[in-house]
């Protein structure tokens, strides 16, 4: 996993040194929204091939003579859509619990 702090200074944000106790150091992080937007597209690159594969899947569960074979297409489309957004929340937490350690 990239050093959090590395990508935040790479994408333009500030990120300070408020105070330390003992050997743990407390850091902030500030920065226009703009940074914010780069730092989350380092983190978390856009889902282009999921997207389109889960677009195409739809596409062509339209296109299905079939009614099974669409309603299968289509189940699978929600499945893919489903474990995208699973992996980007736990990714989500993991940044979350690296970010308060």
């Amino acid at each position: 996993m990239t050093d959090i702090l590395e990508t935040a200074r790479a994408a333009g944000l500030m990120v300070l040194l408020n105070g330390r106790i003992g050997r743990e150091g407390y850091q902030s992080v500030s920065g226009s929204v703009a940074a914010l937007e780069r730092f989350v597209d380092a983190l978390y690159p856009p889902a282009g091939t999921d997207a389109n594969l889960i677009e195409r899947l739809r596409n062509r569960a339209a296109l299905q003579i079939d009614d099974n074979d669409a309603f299968i297409m289509r189940e699978a489309a929600r499945a893919l859509a489903r474990q995208h957004y699973v992996n980007l929340a736990n990714e989500a937490k993991l940044a979350a619990i690296t970010l308060s350690n």
